[in-house]
């Protein structure tokens, strides 16, 4: 296993399309989340 400790750890989820989608859809998880909490706290 090769590359950056980010990738190698996100290689874990699976290779190819499937690696993509997982880190895609947690990343606009975690900005959802983000912006739920800005906007509750007004």
């Amino acid at each position: 296993m090769h590359g950056t400790t980010e990738w190698s750890w996100g290689a874990g989820f699976g290779h190819g399309m499937f690696g993509q989608i997982f880190w895609v859809l947690l990343v606009i998880l975690v900005i959802g989340v983000v912006l739920f909490a800005l906007f509750s706290r007004k």
